[in-house]
């Protein structure tokens, strides 16, 4: 019971933040498998996680413009928002294990692909045309 209230508490967590996902899936995804160990039943495990992961992760469609994370948070919106369509189609067919990893592997995608394109690359075309003034010298001050 404490593990399901465990459980409990870490589906409802705040995740406020895009880069906040990938450490609120794990935790609920080493929950459930101490659960799963526990031998705890998979449907009640399923239906305690997937409809609040799915909605709160889902609204991050509607993330406003205002927010510096707001495409990646739309990307993880309309991925959830698909799982939660499959689910609400037909309940048993969707696993949470499906769920965690195919959410885990857009996070990871949206962060590489988001530090690549933030963080800059000093040998691309910036870096080639750097242009040092002529006839100046630097001196250490």
């Amino acid at each position: 019971d404490t593990m399901l209230e465990q459980l409990g508490d870490y589906v409802a967590s705040d995740c406020k933040r895009a880069v906040d996902v990938g450490g609120y899936l794990e935790r609920i995804h080493i929950q459930y498998l101490d659960l799963v160990k526990a031998k705890e039943n998979l449907g009640v495990l399923h239906s305690r996680i997937l409809p609040k992961v799915l909605s709160k992760l889902s609204d991050g469609r509607h993330v406003g413009s205002d927010r510096l994370d707001c495409a990646e948070w739309q990307q993880l919106g309309i991925k959830a928002a698909e799982w939660q369509v499959l689910r609400d189609e037909d309940a048993s067919k969707i696993s949470w294990d499906d769920v965690y990893l195919d959410l885990v592997t857009t996070y990871e995608h949206i962060v590489t692909h988001r530090t690549r394109t933030y963080g800059g690359d000093p040998t691309g075309p910036a870096g080639r045309n750097v242009k040092v003034p002529r006839g100046r010298r630097f001196s250490i001050i």
